[in-house]
């Protein structure tokens, strides 16, 4: 009995065996390389991730959108003293902006003072209160650069102090919208976290200007 069933053969040529075997090492070489890649490029963000850790301990900051407006704050060592440094992206210019009393528990009072207006490039904005005055006021001074700005801080001796704003990490705002630097509210109440109205204390911002 004969059997009919078609044979198959498979023929490659020496030109079609090395071209193979070319390409399955060039496979093999790109595994390899991915395996040993993939570790330094963890080394190389936990370095990126230190840098910037150090940066922000330093109060440098770290522009990762040039796009935004960036603030960090600076530790002065100093009671009183607040200090940042802020980032004004092109094409944009911003007020600082600033109360001595009525501090609203959220969002931004209707009339401020204002300090001084900063064009695009980095600034640094220093915030320092003075001694006690017989009332429990103090005077606070806003140095940008070159200019000063005084005013008149409520502060009778408080029983609390509720702080808020940039913090000791590098980050982007929103351009259209403002940059609270710090918030301080002061009161006697007793129940701090219950008032809503605003309180004595200061205020520090960045206002964007149209």
């Amino acid at each position: 009995m004969s059997d009919d069933t078609p044979t198959v053969r498979f023929r490659l040529s020496l030109f079609s065996l090395l071209l193979l075997m070319a390409l399955a090492a060039a496979l093999l070489t790109i595994v390899v390389l991915l395996r040993d890649i993939a570790p330094l490029r963890r080394q190389l963000r936990q370095a990126n991730d230190e840098i910037r850790m150090l940066r922000d301990e330093v109060g440098e900051l770290t522009i990762t959108d040039r796009s935004k407006v960036h603030a960090v704050e600076v530790d002065t060592e100093i009671d009183g003293r607040w200090k940042w440094r802020v980032w004004i992206p092109e094409g944009l210019r911003c007020d600082v902006r600033f109360v001595g009393a009525n501090v609203p528990a959220n969002g931004f009072p209707a009339q401020s003072d204002r300090a001084r207006r900063l064009g695009p490039g980095e600034h640094t904005i220093e915030f320092r209160l003075g001694t006690p005055e017989p009332t429990g006021a103090r005077v606070a001074s806003i140095h940008v650069e070159r200019a000063i700005k005084a005013t008149r801080v409520g502060w009778s001796h408080p029983r609390w102090v509720i702080t808020r704003g940039v913090g000791r990490e590098t980050r982007g705002y929103n351009p259209a919208k403002p940059v609270l630097l710090q918030r301080h509210r002061v009161s006697n109440e007793a129940n701090p976290s219950g008032v809503k109205t605003p309180t004595d204390g200061f205020m520090i911002w960045l206002e964007p200007v149209p």
